[in-house]
């Protein structure tokens, strides 16, 4: 049997779109995983296997007729917002906790405080 090899990722680059005299190539950062499975018995054999690919905009390369080429990045706002909702996700419960913590421990010291004989 095969073992499964980890995930891969790596940089592609496309076919350069000529504009105004000027080459662009975009970039996509590909994350890739793929699985085999592949068993011999004495009846019978049996192949299984799957994959995942996410493809991502990683930027876009710029080259003039002078020769000049730079890189420019292309945000992510998609992790960004994933990652914005991680946080409130994992920090909202702990703030509701913290709240309602300190709503008791008030109701509680006030209630005391009713119960003391008037002097």
């Amino acid at each position: 049997m095969r073992t499964n090899r980890p995930w891969t990722v790596e940089e592609i680059a496309g076919d350069p779109i000529v504009l105004h005299g000027r080459e662009f190539i975009p970039v996509v950062k590909r994350t890739s995983r793929v699985w085999r499975r592949v068993t011999f018995g004495t009846h019978r054999s049996e192949v299984r296997g799957g994959g995942l690919v996410w493809l991502q905009p990683a930027a876009l390369i710029e080259r003039r007729p002078n020769g000049e080429e730079r890189r420019i990045a292309i945000p992510d706002p998609t992790r960004a917002a994933l990652g914005g909702m991680l946080v409130s996700v994992l920090a909202l419960p702990l703030i509701f906790l913290i709240v309602t913590v300190l709503i008791a421990v008030l109701r509680w010291r006030f209630s005391k405080s009713d119960d003391s004989p008037p002097s």
